[in-house]
C-alpha cells in the first residue's frame, strides 16, 4: 500500500500579504483549517508542513507543536525540493501538494485526484492544468519517484 503525504508550503514571508497562514480565519490560523480538513482525507496517511529553515517561519513551526502536525524545514527557494524532501522525511510515496494559503481545500476533491492518479496509473493528477475549480483550491497529486 502507497503512503500518500499531504504537504502544505507554508511560509510567514509572503510578498504579498506577510503572515498570512496565521492570520485569523474563522476562529482559527488558516494554516490549522487546512491541516483540520486534510486530515478528514480517507486517503492520506500524514499531513505535514512544508516550511523554511528562515527564523520568520518559527511562528509556524509553535503552531504545528501545538495541534500536533508533523513540519519539515526546507528551502525557501527550492520549493519543489522542499516538497519532496517533507513526504520523504515521512516515508511518503505520494504526494498531495496544497498551498498554504487554501484554507478551503476540500479533503474530498483530494481523495478524488489521489483516486485518480492511483487508479488511472498516471504519473500527476492536478486541477491546477486546465482551470476547473476556483483559485484557491488548487491540488496536485504525483510520486516521490518515478
Amino acid at each position: 500500500m502507497k503512503r500518500i503525504i499531504a504537504t502544505i508550503e507554508a511560509r510567514m514571508t509572503s510578498s504579498r500579504l506577510p503572515g498570512k497562514v496565521l492570520m485569523d480565519f474563522c476562529g482559527k490560523p488558516s494554516l490549522q483549517h487546512i491541516v483540520e480538513r486534510l486530515r478528514k482525507s480517507q486517503c492520506v496517511s500524514d499531513v505535514v508542513v512544508a516550511t523554511t529553515v528562515n527564523d520568520e517561519d518559527d511562528p509556524i513551526i509553535e503552531l504545528c507543536r501545538t495541534i500536533g502536525c508533523k513540519y519539515y524545514r526546507g528551502s525557501e527557494l527550492d520549493v519543489l525540493d522542499r516538497v519532496l524532501k517533507t513526504a520523504q522525511s515521512v516515508g511518503g510515496d505520494i504526494i498531495v501538494e496544497i498551498t498554504g494559503d487554501c484554507p478551503l481545500v476540500d479533503f474530498r476533491h483530494v481523495d478524488f485526484l489521489v483516486s485518480t492518479l492511483i487508479d488511472g496509473n498516471y504519473d500527476y493528477a492536478s486541477n491546477t492544468i486546465i482551470r476547473s475549480f476556483p483559485d484557491g483550491i488548487d491540488v496536485q497529486v504525483f510520486y516521490t519517484s518515478v
